[in-house]
């Protein structure tokens, strides 16, 4: 399956980044495969992509690094991309970013298999008061959100 051209993406995530206004999201976790491929041409079979308005941010581990490095200088770039080297677990890495990110309200893509639609504990550990942290569907418009 080949990769869109930098031009494509970059009309997918304007149009995302419209739907996350509307929902009044300022970022969303993608943690599927296929979904990641979709935005931001990551092919691996891991990895957390978070989009914000201003922001496109790939967190992977060492098996992807040099694959992602050479996908952002190829004609298939995902504009703005900025990967982020993973060291351990992704759950804690992701737990470290958010904490990092100015999002007060951030949005998990419904339907994934990470541990945030079933661990209550990794909730905890991102430190969720019940408001700022998601379920959604950026897909459908009339999906706002149901808090996780």
């Amino acid at each position: 399956m080949s990769l869109p051209p930098t031009a494509v993406l970059d009309v997918r995530l304007t149009r995302m980044r419209a739907r996350l206004a509307e929902a009044k999201l300022d970022a969303l976790v993608v943690t599927q495969p296929a979904k990641q491929r979709y935005l931001a041409s990551h092919r691996g079979s891991a990895g957390v992509l978070v989009v914000t308005p201003t922001r496109v941010d790939l967190l992977v581990d060492t098996r992807y690094q040099e694959a992602v490095r050479a996908r952002q200088e190829s004609l298939q770039a995902c504009p703005g991309l900025q990967p982020h080297l993973v060291p351990g677990s992704y759950d804690d890495a992701l737990v470290e970013y958010l904490g990092t990110l100015d999002a007060p309200v951030v949005g998990f893509v419904a339907g994934q298999t990470g541990p945030f639609d079933h661990d209550p504990q990794a909730l905890e550990a991102l430190g969720d008061d019940g408001g700022r942290y998601l379920l959604v569907d950026p897909l459908r418009r009339d999906h706002v959100g149901t808090p996780l």
